[in-house]
């Protein structure tokens, strides 16, 4: 017990570390710090609650405890792993921390599935929904009007990260060749460039690898959409916020949408 009361003890200080080093990140002004300060909460009450832990066991060694603190030490267990471990390990994907995702491990009921969305699903759409990462797009519902001979599947779907003006809407094509087309029609009237500094399109990456198309434009009764594509998948999402700035903010950490 003694060995376990230390090791609680070292994973508290554990946590107090990683805080503080996620607070000595400097984060531009304009940045939204939803998912970063959620990260430091969770990772704060987890400090919190390892070291109650580390405590309570060595008072019982010394027999100094009684039922209200085991009660309590209890509870503290119970959000931990329901709410507290589950919150870190969503806001750490959210921010693309894969490897302290990787290392922590993600708990069971931490992370959305296909089975959370509704039952109305087609079994095409319900294929698409199963590409998305539900960190990032939640609670996906069927968008028949979408839907044609060229587009198989469509579904909108709620946000983790606040910043859009509405749920994007997530498509998948035929196959390239209409994903292209529709493409196309999107970007006319926009020249080559960068989402960052205008209306335009061009291709993006991820980790330094190419993922498709990214188009930036001005949308319909005063919002700003920007439509992005996921070649190999033959998958389109379509965004809009209130200005390219928003969308651009929101864009350049929520893109990456899919399962990797």
């Amino acid at each position: 017990m003694t060995a376990a009361a230390q090791s609680m003890g070292q994973l508290a200080s554990a946590f107090r570390a990683m805080n503080g080093d996620f607070r000595d990140i400097r984060v531009p002004d304009a940045y939204d710090r939803t998912n970063i300060d959620a990260l430091m909460q969770a990772t704060g009450d987890m400090a919190g609650t390892l070291s109650m832990v580390a405590t309570f066991l060595i008072n019982y060694q010394v027999g100094q405890v009684n039922a209200v603190q085991i009660e309590q030490m209890l509870t503290a267990l119970q959000v931990m792993s329901t709410t507290t471990m589950p919150s870190w390990v969503n806001a750490a994907q959210r921010l693309d921390l894969t490897q302290c995702v990787s290392i922590m491990g993600t708990p069971s009921g931490t992370t959305p599935s296909a089975t959370s969305t509704p039952t109305n699903l087609t079994a095409l759409q319900q294929g698409l929904v199963d590409r998305i990462n539900p960190a990032m797009l939640t609670t996906c519902t069927p968008a028949p009007a979408a839907q044609n001979e060229q587009v198989t599947a469509a579904v909108t779907c709620s946000t983790a990260r606040s910043g859009l003006a509405k749920s994007p809407l997530v498509m998948r094509f035929l196959d390239g060749k209409a994903r292209a087309a529709w493409l196309a029609t999107m970007s006319t009237g926009v020249t080559a460039g960068l989402c960052a500094e205008s209306d335009s399109f061009g291709a993006w990456t991820y980790n330094d690898t190419a993922v498709g198309t990214l188009v930036c434009r001005p949308g319909l009764a005063g919002t700003y959409l920007g439509a992005w594509t996921f070649d190999d998948d033959n998958i389109v999402v379509v965004a809009e916020a209130t200005s390219r700035e928003s969308f651009y903010a929101w864009w350049s950490v929520g893109a990456y949408v899919l399962k990797r």
